[in-house]
């Protein structure tokens, strides 16, 4: 799990956010062994995610096959992408979703120009995945840290994986190296201290 501390409650979800932690954020890279333990997390511990759950708020959610709740969560993520996007019409891109679960953000973020890989655990949610995205590979992203080239891909999505991983350190640097110079990392982590997350076992 990754430790949380107060000084580290920044959203970054601009260029000068960015500009302003940069410092702390490169120390932190440093000292990476202290803020970071790794974990075990196995087949089983997915299986639990993707349950039926209810949300504190009392919602249902279906996760395996919920698509507008996960399209309206990630609608700044999507219409940021597609604004890239929008850059380079020309382009043929490719990008990777690492847990991509059922694939609809992937599917509305890209489109069909974007040749998109998805990596997913669940073999549940693989299934629905196959139908959104181009390609999913079923198992764990460090399964397949060999299958993609270094500087290969253009986008790598990680929406709410981070926090999920063994190793996050050893996710970013796979994500480094396999980014084209100037391609994208777009992570997304809860943030702990609202109400629902301060609820919420993870």
């Amino acid at each position: 799990f990754i430790e949380i501390r107060k000084i580290d409650d920044v959203d970054i979800d601009h260029f000068d956010d960015f500009i302003a932690v940069k410092a702390r954020l490169i120390n932190d890279k440093m000292t990476k062994s202290t803020l970071y333990v790794k974990r075990e997390i196995n087949q089983s511990d997915i299986e639990k995610y993707y349950d039926d759950m209810t949300d504190p708020d009392g919602n249902k959610r279906d996760l395996v096959n919920e698509v507008q709740g996960r399209l309206e969560f990630a609608k700044d993520e999507i219409f940021a992408v597609r604004e890239l996007l929008d850059q380079y019409p020309e382009v043929s891109v490719k990008a990777l979703d690492v847990g991509c679960g059922n694939g609809v953000i992937a599917n509305a973020m890209f489109g069909e120009r974007t040749h998109v890989v998805g990596i997913e655990p669940s073999p549940e949610a693989c299934k629905v995945a196959s139908k959104n995205i181009q390609s999913v590979l079923c198992g764990f992203y460090e399964d397949f840290t060999e299958r993609f080239d270094n500087n290969s891909l253009d986008f790598i999505l990680g929406f709410h994986v981070i926090e999920h991983v063994n190793d996050p350190n050893h996710f970013i640097d796979f994500c480094y190296h396999k980014l084209v110079s100037g391609g994208y990392l777009i992570l997304g982590s809860p943030d702990f201290e609202v109400l629902g997350a301060s609820r919420c076992q993870i």
